[in-house]
């Protein structure tokens, strides 16, 4: 298996098929270890945050500079930006929700469990274990 990160060349199905067949989360822990994943460390850190507390959605955006500007269209600071794990904190709780309610409750599971480790993570892991 490549390692995590080493490839620019997303080989999965399109943003636009995952959120409409609501298989985001199942693709994103499908592919979190290939050379190229869904999403980098500060995405998933900010995807882990905002499973553990969806409140906190808000507050990411805003830390990121990705909140909508006065009048704008839902998600048009993470579109802005190219940031889907931005689209999806924006989106959340509306009708226009990228993730539905099952898709959450997945990641948070791969989360709980130890799933989503960012390449500093594994790698202060891996020398824990040396």
């Amino acid at each position: 298996m490549p390692q995590r990160n080493t490839s620019n060349t997303y080989t999965g199905p399109s943003v636009r098929e995952m959120i409409s067949s609501h298989t985001l989360a199942r693709e994103v822990i499908a592919r979190h270890d290939d050379a190229c994943p869904i999403f980098d460390d500060d995405s998933i850190l900010d995807l882990r945050r905002f499973a553990r507390d969806p409140a906190q959605a808000r507050d990411i955006l805003r830390e990121r500079g990705l909140l909508d500007g006065e009048g704008e269209e839902l998600g048009a600071g993470a579109n802005a930006h190219g940031s889907l794990s931005g689209l999806i904190l924006a989106t959340w709780g509306t009708d226009r929700s990228v993730l539905t309610e099952r898709e959450l409750g997945e990641l948070r599971a791969w989360f709980a469990g130890g799933g989503g480790r960012t390449d500093g993570e594994t790698a202060a892991a891996g020398a824990g274990e040396a």
